[in-house]
């Protein structure tokens, strides 16, 4: 039994990715306000649909309905003989159905995707609560050696429980739409625009790069705040799209772009790197947190030297400089597809 309950986000492509893979060796318990819950339902796969809430005072408005979705999930568990439920992102409501799902005798594995809040983000607040899925389970499993080693300091009880896996490939763009692209390169800011996510260290790098007249392109995409930084992309004739991203939308966007820059100031793992390594896409990334695993430097993409303005130019600069490069790394990005599959994912997670 898979579990996610969140509303929208890449865990919802990992729940419709189980579906699709799993058929009907596995359960979906999905929340009716999934943004792709009819998605996930037609697929044929056998889902559990759930009441949750579609705004955040429903967390605590909803809350009684928790006693009626452990008595839906224990009759579940106990009639389809299941042996293990796999949470696959904790929610603000999951630690309070953990116990009940244990005790039907079901081994309880949560993944783990932050052992610490990161900064700006605003759910930060909650981790401390969202953690306690980890305590109570029998298996933990995290999708980075980073995440694993910052939570087994923060949590050393969870040692002996702590296994890591790898952050499998999405389906959301796996047959990127054919489009001619033009001449110059372009680089791809994707994902929510947070402090943390580096969007200024792309900008000033962008800067630099100009001013070298080194021909290229820039793309924004992604809902937050752009503050000061709007006018500065406007004068570098950046391509702004200000919005949430529907998972239908990323094959074709992923499509116009040639390379996909990350360069995050901190991290735990990045979701953006799967999905550009599904579109075929090399990628760029800071060397930090977890990043640097998600990446085979000089074959799927590159590791800057420092995660500065400087060391992300001088990367972005040798895409342009040298032609090979993307033909190289390219290469090697189809090359790693089946091996990061959530069909490779779920059997690695299943032994």
């Amino acid at each position: 039994m898979y579990i996610f309950l969140g509303r929208r986000g890449a865990l919802s492509q990992w729940a419709l990715d189980i579906a699709k893979v799993a058929e009907d060796r596995a359960i979906l318990v999905i929340s009716r306000q999934n943004e792709i819950f009819d998605q996930i339902q037609k697929t044929g796969a056998k889902v559990i649909g759930i009441d949750t809430f579609d705004h955040g005072l429903g967390a605590l408005m909803f809350l009684p309905r928790i006693f009626s979705i452990r008595r839906e999930l224990r009759r579940a568990v106990i009639s389809h003989g299941v042996k293990r439920v796999v949470i696959l992102m904790s929610h603000v409501w999951t630690p309070l159905i953990g116990g009940a799902l244990k005790r039907c005798g079901a081994r309880y594995a949560v993944i783990v995707h932050d052992a610490e809040p990161h900064p700006g983000d605003h759910t930060g607040w909650a981790l401390r609560w969202l953690i306690r899925d980890a305590l109570m389970a029998d298996e933990v499993v995290t999708l980075s050696t980073h995440v694993a080693r910052m939570l087994v300091e923060r949590y050393p009880q969870l040692k002996p429980r702590v296994r890591v896996l790898f952050h499998q490939l999405l389906g959301i763009a796996s047959t990127p739409t054919t489009t001619s692209k033009p001449p110059r390169l372009r680089f791809l800011f994707f994902g929510r625009i947070m402090p943390y996510k580096g969007l200024s260290l792309f900008v000033s790098a962008c800067e630099l790069l100009s001013r070298t007249n080194v021909p290229f392109d820039v793309g924004i995409v992604g809902q937050g705040p752009l503050g000061p930084l709007q006018k500065r992309l406007e004068a570098l004739g950046a391509e702004i799209v200000n919005r949430w991203i529907q998972p239908h939308e990323v094959s074709a966007i992923m499509s116009e772009y040639d390379v996909v820059v990350v360069p995050n100031t901190e991290a735990s793992q990045s979701g953006v790197i799967p999905a550009a390594l599904a579109s075929g896409l090399p990628v760029i990334a800071t060397p930090v947190g977890g990043l640097p695993e998600q990446i085979e430097n000089g074959r799927t993409g590159i590791i800057t030297d420092s995660a500065t303005t400087e060391g992300l130019a001088r990367a972005m600069t040798r895409f342009v400089t040298e032609p090979d490069l993307q033909i190289i790394l390219a290469r090697g990005v189809c090359e790693l597809r089946e091996q990061l599959s959530m069909s490779q994912f779920l059997d690695c997670l299943a032994s």
